[in-house]
C-alpha cells in the first residue's frame, strides 16, 4: 500500500523538557511561526529544531529531515505532497509510474557535520563538556559505521560501535551516554532507532549502571583530608561543604564569593581573560542555569585564611603555579585514598 498521508511536523528542543515532535503553528496571518509548535496542548517557542516530513508506509511511520529553514521545508513538503498525490491516484487506477530518478540523499559525513554544528549553537546553551562528548561520539560513530549514506545505517554499525568503545575499556556509563547520543543523532537523520534496534539489543545497550555506593565513613574522610596537601584539602573541603560539582568548583573565582550575604554564586556562564597566561577562559554550568550554594561559616573561616595565602589570584582553587582552572583533582584524590590505606587491598591501583 502506499504512502496515504503525510505532514510537516517540527522536531525542536522544549526548554525543560527536551527534544520533541510537534505539529506547526500559525500566526494571526496565517503564516507558520518559525521554531513554534504545538506539543501536548500548548504552543511553545523551541531553542533549536528541524523541520521533518512524516509520512506512512503502511503503518510504517517514516521520518524525512528537511533542515532548519522554514521556507525551504515549506517547498520541498510542496513537492512531496505532489508526488505523494501521484502515487496514491496511480496506486487506486492500478497503474505504476516510469522508473524516477532517486534524489541524491544527504551522505553521513554531511549530516554529522550539521549535527555537531547545531550542538555548538549558543541558543542550546550547552556546556563545553556536552558539546565535547556529541563531536567525539559523533565523529567516531560515523568512522566505525564506515557507511556512505544515513540510509545504510542498521544495528550492525551501532552494535560495532559500542564493541570499539567496550574494547577501550569505556565505564557501562560512558558507554551507555554515547549509546544515547547516536540515537539522538539517528533522530535528527530521520532514522527511527527503534525500528532498526531489536528491543533485546537496546535493552543491552541501554543498560544502567549499579548506582549504589557505600559513601566514606566520617573517620574515612578525616583519613583522606589528613594524608592530603594543604591544597588538596582546602579542595576536598569545599566539595565537601557545598556539593558544587568539580568544573563549577574548578572555575570559581573570589569574585563568586558573596561573603556579607554567606552565598557562593555559581554563574551560568563566564569568561576570564587571565592576564597572566594570555588566555580567555570560558565556563558554563551543565544545566545553562545559575544558582547560589550556601557558605557555611566553617568553610567561610577556611576560605578567608585561604584567601590570605593566596591574596592575588584569581581563581579560590586554580593551579598554585599559572593561577587557572585544575582539572586533575579525580587522579589525586585517588592517591590520597591509597595513602590513606582505603583502597580494596585486591590490586596495585
Amino acid at each position: 500500500m502506499s504512502n496515504r498521508k503525510a505532514s510537516l511536523i517540527y522536531y525542536g528542543n522544549v526548554p525543560n523538557v527536551g527534544w520533541r515532535r510537534g505539529t506547526l503553528v500559525k500566526s494571526a496571518n496565517g503564516k507558520f511561526k518559525h521554531g513554534s509548535m504545538r506539543y501536548k496542548k500548548q504552543v511553545v517557542q523551541c531553542t533549536a529544531g528541524v523541520y521533518q516530513i512524516r509520512s506512512y508506509d503502511g503503518r510504517k511511520p517514516i521520518v524525512k529531515a528537511l533542515g532548519s529553514d522554514l521556507d525551504l521545508a515549506l517547498s520541498a513538503f510542496k513537492q512531496f505532497s505532489k508526488k505523494l498525490q501521484l502515487e496514491n491516484l496511480t496506486a487506486d487506477l492500478g497503474i505504476s509510474l516510469p522508473g524516477e530518478q532517486v534524489k541524491e540523499r544527504k551522505r553521513l559525513a554531511q549530516y554529522a557535520s550539521d549535527y555537531i554544528k547545531l550542538k555548538k549553537n549558543p541558543s542550546l546553551e550547552l556546556g563545553v563538556d556536552s558539546i565535547a562528548l556529541y563531536e567525539a561520539t559523533i565523529k567516531e560513530f560515523v568512522t566505525v559505521a564506515n557507511k556512505l549514506m544515513a540510509e545504510d545505517i542498521t544495528e550492525d554499525e551501532v552494535l560495532a560501535y559500542c564493541n570499539v568503545l567496550q574494547a577501550r575499556g569505556l565505564s557501562d556509563r560512558t558507554r551507555t551516554t554515547r549509546y544515547v547520543a547516536v540515537r539522538g543523532f539517528m533522530y535528527y537523520m530521520g532514522i527511527d532507532p527503534e525500528k532498526i534496534i531489536s528491543k533485546a539489543v537496546h535493552k543491552k545497550l541501554y543498560k544502567k549502571p549499579d548506582a549504589h555506593t557505600d559513601p566514606y565513613t566520617d573517620a574515612e574522610i578525616d583519613k583522606i583530608l589528613g594524608a592530603c596537601t594543604a591544597y588538596y584539602r582546602m579542595v576536598f573541603t569545599m566539595l565537601l561543604s557545598t556539593g558544587m560539582r568539580m568544573r563549577e568548583a574548578m572555575h570559581l573565582t573570589w569574585h563568586n564569593i558573596k561573603w556579607d550575604d554567606d552565598e557562593i554564586f555559581i554563574p551560568s556562564e563566564q569568561t576570564i581573560n587571565h592576564s597572566g597566561s594570555g588566555k580567555v577562559v570560558k565556563f558554563s554550568t551543565k544545566t545553562g542555569k545559575g544558582r547560589k550554594v550556601p557558605l557555611f561559616q566553617s568553610l567561610k573561616t577556611a576560605l578567608q585564611g585561604w584567601h590570605k595565602q593566596n591574596p592575588d589570584t584569581i581563581y579560590v582553587l586554580g593551579t598554585l603555579r599559572s593561577d587557572l582552572p585544575n582539572n586533575h583533582w579525580l587522579p589525586y584524590l585517588k592517591q590520597f585514598a591509597k595513602d590513606a590505606g582505603l583502597n580494596c587491598g585486591v590490586c596495585d591501583t
